[in-house]
């Protein structure tokens, strides 16, 4: 007996209408349709329709998960089904498949996936279809599972479970020149990605303090105030601070700055022309000698002296490569007065001339003439 098309239950009934006699034709039940009608057959149901997968999803709370951590997945069916002789496969993206072994039968099976380093997923997700190693999954009826898993319904779609294994870095940088004579000196941190836990506390710093401490998330900034002339760093270890997921932090490279707060002198002013007498117009070679370094100076300054009167008897030393500003000797007052100083004449256009070290420390101009005691002072600015 054929049972149709679809689902259903199929049970066999009689209904007399006297066309069923015995051998001496007398009708079943007796004369009169419907005597011998039989409705309380046995009933069978038909079942031709493939169990399904409905979802994937998780009683892993939703949040972020690192290394260690153990993740529910879950797989409901559209009917009880039994698993035998094999495991069922939820592959995830993170590159790890979950085997569930044999149950059933049940409406539902669940595995667990443990979070190993390396596995990062910023939304976890399971793939389609499901898969067998081996076995069978079958309803009741014998019809065997389908195993595709519907749009909308993987773990993606109806969790949020981050999947994150990687520490977050850090780095610090500054917009102050190195070196500075910037006290205190803005220090800038920045993670990779927002962290919680940092503190000023963290920090250690040599020959200077910290102090300013702010910021949230991603980004922090603080204050180091050299203790004293020189090389100022800072810098904290690993683990000082924690992303969503738990990860600590890999320790940020150290921080470093050269404090100079000294500014440079004049040690002398000579020259390579012989000695004797010269008159308007004729060159003669002079050299500046610079306690330190000065930006675009070097530690001397050769150039070309001119007598100019109608500079009021300066002489003209040399010119300097930064910005190409002049300097000049200035003596003023009888002899014995011990001021001597040198001058920045002011650039073209007006503006002014400056000799600064590598720090931006503005030169001293003042030179002491031998046996006198120095009585003033002046700085490289005109």
């Amino acid at each position: 007996m054929g049972t149709g098309t679809g689902d259903g239950t199929i049970r066999l009934d009689l209904i007399d209408n006297d066309s069923i006699v015995d051998g001496v034709g007398s009708p079943l039940g007796g004369p009169g349709a419907g005597n011998g009608s039989f409705t309380g057959g046995q009933a069978y149901t038909v079942d031709k329709t493939a169990p399904a997968v409905l979802q994937v999803r998780s009683t892993t709370p939703d949040g972020s998960y690192s290394a260690g951590a153990a993740i529910n997945v879950t797989v409901d069916f559209s009917e009880p089904v039994t698993l035998a002789g094999g495991n069922l496969r939820i592959s995830l993206d993170i590159g790890v498949d979950v085997l569930i072994g044999p149950f059933g039968p049940a409406v539902s099976a669940a595995g667990t996936c443990v979070v190993a380093a390396g596995h990062n997923s910023a939304d976890l997700d399971s793939l389609s279809p499901l898969t067998l190693s081996a076995g069978t999954l079958r309803d009741p009826a014998g019809n065997s599972g389908v195993l595709g898993v519907p749009a909308g319904d993987r773990l993606a779609d109806l969790q949020d479970i981050v999947i994150d294994t990687i520490s977050p870095s850090a780095s610090m940088s500054s917009a102050a020149a190195d070196p500075t004579n910037a006290s205190p000196i803005p220090v800038t941190v920045t993670f990779s990605e927002p962290v919680s836990g940092f503190t000023a506390g963290d920090i250690s710093a040599v020959n200077g303090t910290v102090g300013g401490f702010a910021g949230s998330g991603a980004d922090y900034s603080f204050q180091l105030t050299p203790s004293g002339q020189g090389l100022v760093s800072a810098s904290f270890g690993a683990g000082t601070a924690q992303d969503a997921a738990g990860n600590g932090s890999t320790a940020a490279p150290g921080f470093s700055r050269t404090y100079d707060s000294i500014a440079p002198s004049v040690t002398g002013v000579d020259s390579p022309a012989p000695d004797g007498t010269y008159g308007i117009g004729q060159a003669v070679g002079v050299t500046v000698g610079i306690l330190r370094a000065a930006d675009g100076v070097g530690r001397s300054a050769p150039g070309d002296a001119r007598d100019r009167p109608r500079r009021r008897r300066r002489r003209v030393l040399g010119r300097l490569v930064d910005g190409d500003p002049l300097l000049h000797l200035c003596r003023r007052g009888r002899p014995r007065d011990a001021r001597s100083r040198l001058r920045l004449l002011r650039r073209a256009r007006g503006r002014r001339a400056t000799i600064r070290d590598a720090a931006g420390n503005a030169a001293v101009l003042t030179l002491r003439l031998p046996g006198r005691r120095d009585r003033s002072a002046s700085t490289g600015t005109s």
